[in-house]
């Protein structure tokens, strides 16, 4: 019986006490686990029982359970960004084929003009979108002793819609025939 009181360890102070060196890490090990259970249990919306067992089996369901629903979300996720690209790709098509389709032929030229006093008129053109086609207006006023005052110009789908204040050059009255024909 010498042999196995050798082996073990006893502490000096007050009664004989038996005092393993394993013990007080076993002891630090279960607390440690015990509070890391009670972290978990928190975490977990559903905990059918409060003994150890249960709450890691909870955990474990409530996770894939958790990793199913991303999935889900995932496939859902794709499935808008397809969608998406989808209609951006059909929205270009479309818009890429109406410019195709254009026909420049719809555009009517027209010329509105109405006297503001003597010798101003206002005007609205539109005209055809072509090189050297607003060129050729603003040379043709030129040559009809015709300045334009105020002027606004926007394009829209191969079109000119041209507004303007004209007046004739060096104050000389202009008549609304003496707007050149496009």
């Amino acid at each position: 019986m010498k042999g196995k009181l050798s082996q073990k360890h006893y502490d000096d102070v007050g009664p004989r006490v038996f005092i393993s060196k394993n013990l007080e890490i076993e002891r630090k090990r279960r607390e440690k686990l015990g509070s890391r259970l009670l972290v978990l249990r928190s975490l977990v919306p559903i905990i059918t029982s409060m003994n150890k067992a249960s709450i890691i089996e909870d955990a474990i369901t409530y996770t894939k359970k958790l990793q199913n629903e991303i999935e889900i979300l995932t496939k859902e996720l794709d499935e808008m960004e397809e969608t998406r690209k989808k209609k951006a790709e059909q929205k270009t098509c479309e818009s890429s084929a109406a410019r195709e389709n254009i026909n420049i032929s719809w555009i009517e030229e027209e010329i509105q003009v109405a006297k503001i006093d003597g010798n101003t008129l206002w005007a609205k053109m539109i005209i055809e979108n072509k090189r050297g086609r607003f060129k050729k207006l603003v040379e043709d006023l030129n040559n009809s002793n015709i300045e334009m005052i105020d002027l606004s110009v926007t394009t829209i789908e191969g079109a000119y819609l041209i507004t303007a204040t004209l007046k004739g050059m060096g104050g000389e009255p202009i008549e609304l025939y003496q707007i050149p024909t496009l």
